[in-house]
């Protein structure tokens, strides 16, 4: 009998043995020394504590910078004044956009079609005519904008059209 209490915890600790193994090899993730030499020129203010960072953190960072290098200069340039502006928000701001995001990836395929191509149509219009959309909506009042909402809800539901803005 007591033989079989060695060998299951032989058993055990080399079950625990592999399995912490195995864990740690995949927490490792891409250990500096594997970056091409243009990715460590590129994160070189990174490397002394590249080999601490989450595996998870290490990835995003990579698919960022392949990101990154995949760009024209004019996207790159687009892409540097959109994360200044992130960098000057507050942390309010910063977690309500966060909401927003995840609402948007949260919606069906089709409804974030909608979305963008509405966006971009915004975006098509003359600076004039956005800035006075935005004004508009500014001056609502939450009652206001609340009523816009629904009625934007209801026709994308069709249970009934949508008037134009006060």
């Amino acid at each position: 009998m007591n033989s079989l209490k060695q060998i299951t915890q032989r058993l055990a600790m080399l079950l625990m043995l592999t399995s912490t193994a195995s864990l740690a090899e995949t927490q490792t993730g891409i250990l500096w020394s594997e970056l091409p030499p243009q990715q460590q020129s590129a994160l070189q203010r990174m490397e002394s504590r590249w080999d601490t960072l989450p595996t998870e953190k290490r990835e995003r960072i990579v698919n960022g910078l392949n990101r990154w290098n995949a760009m024209t200069p004019k996207q790159r340039q687009s892409a540097g004044q959109r994360m200044e502006k992130w960098k000057a928000l507050k942390p309010d701001q910063k977690a309500k956009l966060r909401q927003r995001f995840d609402q948007f990836h949260a919606l069906p395929a089709q409804q974030q079609k909608r979305v963008r191509q509405r966006h971009q149509r915004f975006n098509a219009m003359p600076v004039e005519k956005r800035e006075q959309i935005k004004a508009r909506w500014q001056n609502m009042t939450p009652a206001q904008r609340a009523n816009i909402k629904s009625r934007i809800h209801q026709s994308r539901s069709g249970q009934k059209s949508m008037r134009r803005m006060p």
